[in-house]
């Protein structure tokens, strides 16, 4: 149970720091040597994660893992693609994905609140999470392509 909390915090607070930080505007110019090094460590990160989504969603399916956990590596997920996304459609696209996810995370929380099983806080956070994530998408739908 230990490890399981301990998981979900840092994975809450994983999401968290990406959140803060919008995905890096691509440049024109052909890739250099380092850049193309860039390139493979995010491509590695995000296949890592992936693998990560498939370990949590089956221990999910198992009764092991708590939906918040599932929805908070979702989310992690979505930001390791976002670093990749190569247009603007894509970038949207993750976006809406993540708003989704964040939604679905804020919810599970509010009823958890409501139902005295957890304090406000981790509401709270998935909120501001949400809405975080829907500015990004909003500052992306209004930039010309």
């Amino acid at each position: 149970m230990q490890s399981t909390s301990t998981l979900t915090i840092v994975m809450l607070a994983c999401c968290l720091v990406a959140l803060t930080h919008s995905p890096p505007v691509r440049s024109q110019q052909p890739e250099s040597p380092r850049s193309e090094r860039l390139q493979a460590l995010l491509t590695e990160r995000r296949d890592t994660l992936r693998e990560l989504l498939e370990v949590v969603t089956l221990r999910h399916q198992q009764g092991l893992a708590s939906i918040d956990e599932l929805v908070r590596t979702r989310s992690v997920v979505i930001d390791a693609e976002l670093e990749l996304a190569k247009t603007r459609a894509d970038r949207l696209s993750l976006l809406q994905q993540q708003v989704d996810n964040l939604r679905e995370l804020e919810e599970l929380t509010r009823k958890r609140y409501e139902s005295s099983q957890i304090p406000l806080g981790p509401t709270l956070t998935a909120k501001a999470a949400r809405l975080a994530a829907a500015i990004d998408l909003e500052r992306v739908r209004l930039t010309p392509e």
